[in-house]
């Protein structure tokens, strides 16, 4: 609780915004104060294949032993390792082609931040190999406290550094502060 001389305010932590309701007072106005919230959420990433196909970038067990490039995933090259032992080798793969995710996340008016090397550009500018970022669940969110204050009043102060891009691939792994492989601590 904060306290100033006669003014109590209780303080709440809440798992999700949808926990709001429980919690909030009728004919009070509602205070969102959030610091990089948008980048702890889920993304979905997509690249667009050699056929011009935005394909959804999916992770996988990758049972192959790490010298063989046995695309197909089958355990003729485990040398003696057990499934079970090798159940933490994850990889990202490529979907087949479009998901549900892509058709209904991927809009053509979105534009790609510019790199050093190429122009802001749209997805129907982007060339194979390009990869993206949407994060529906940043969506819903933005979508959800924008709506609670429309209709009940209050503030919301948001700060999350980055630009008014679809980002490229901002997915990473941290281990001991250091920038570590996305894919190489998950249990």
């Amino acid at each position: 609780q904060f306290r100033d001389n006669s003014i109590v305010v209780p303080i709440e932590w809440l798992s999700s915004f949808n926990e709001v309701d429980d919690h909030h007072e009728a004919n009070v106005p509602l205070l969102v104060i959030a610091q990089e919230l948008f980048d702890a959420l889920p993304v979905h990433q997509f690249e667009l294949n050699n056929q011009n196909i935005w394909c959804e970038r999916l992770v996988d067990v990758n049972y192959a032993d790490s010298s063989s490039s046995n695309a197909k995933g089958d355990d003729s090259s485990l040398a003696g390792e057990s499934k079970e032992e090798l159940r933490h080798h994850l990889r990202f793969v490529l979907s087949p082609g479009p998901t549900p995710a892509s058709k209904v996340l991927l809009k053509p008016e979105f534009h790609v931040k510019p790199t050093e090397t190429e122009p802001e550009k749209t997805l129907q500018d982007c060339k194979p190999g390009d990869c993206i970022e949407v994060s529906a669940v940043s969506a819903a969110l933005t979508q959800s406290i924008s709506k609670r204050l429309t209709f009940e009043g209050g503030a919301a102060l948001i700060i999350d550094y980055g630009d008014n891009f679809v980002s490229q691939d901002s997915l990473r792994g941290i281990k001991g502060m250091s920038v570590d492989c996305s894919l190489c601590q998950i249990i």
